[in-house]
């Protein structure tokens, strides 16, 4: 709980607010208000109220602020939460993604949760395609991080979803092969 009250010291108004830190440990907070005693006591007030507001503001965020993790401990975490509500088979899937590719190499790379930025994954889905993994997995891996940090954005723990800004490959177009006149024919005599 905040408290506050103006006093006077050296002729001049002050705001003094008590308060209890995130610690449980209790404060006070002098500030002068540049403001003479004389005939202020009513701006000095007004003052004290918007001081005590600020920082009734500031204890709230830094009671709410989530701890910074590594990234792959929030996919881990993320993976155990969601184990209830898949079906086994998408768990499957989603835990040997996160498992066998995505943690190795955010641990690797010593990223967090909240400083994860939209390069970073750009980079591991850019190295994945470097080493010959196919689009269609790509995609896999895209969704799996995009679910993750929708729900890292819903709980508070981030702000933005670094992730809904890439783009995954687009699906190459098959464009299929025909027997000419004489592979045909010599299809058909060796048949």
């Amino acid at each position: 709980m905040v408290k506050g009250s103006v006093q006077e010291k050296g002729g001049y108004l002050h705001t003094v607010i008590s308060y209890t830190d995130k610690d449980g440990k209790r404060k006070q907070k002098w500030q002068s208000t540049g403001l003479t005693a004389k005939g202020n006591k009513r701006k000095a007030q007004e003052l004290l109220k918007e001081r005590i507001d600020e920082l009734e503001m500031t204890l709230e965020r830094e009671e709410t602020q989530i701890p910074d993790m590594p990234f792959s401990q929030f996919m881990s975490n993320w993976l155990a939460m969601i184990k209830p509500t898949v079906l086994i088979t998408t768990y499957g899937s989603y835990q040997y993604f996160i498992e066998k590719r995505i943690n190795p190499y955010f641990d690797e790379k010593n990223i967090t949760l909240q400083k994860i930025r939209t390069v970073d994954i750009q980079e591991y889905y850019n190295t994945m395609l470097s080493k010959g993994t196919k689009w269609n997995s790509v995609a896999k891996h895209h969704a799996v991080i995009r679910k993750a940090l929708d729900y890292a954005v819903k709980m508070d723990y981030i702000l933005v979803n670094p992730a809904v800004k890439i783009e995954t490959p687009k699906r190459q177009k098959f464009i299929a092969e025909h027997y000419n006149r004489e592979e045909l024919q010599e299809l058909f005599e060796a048949v």
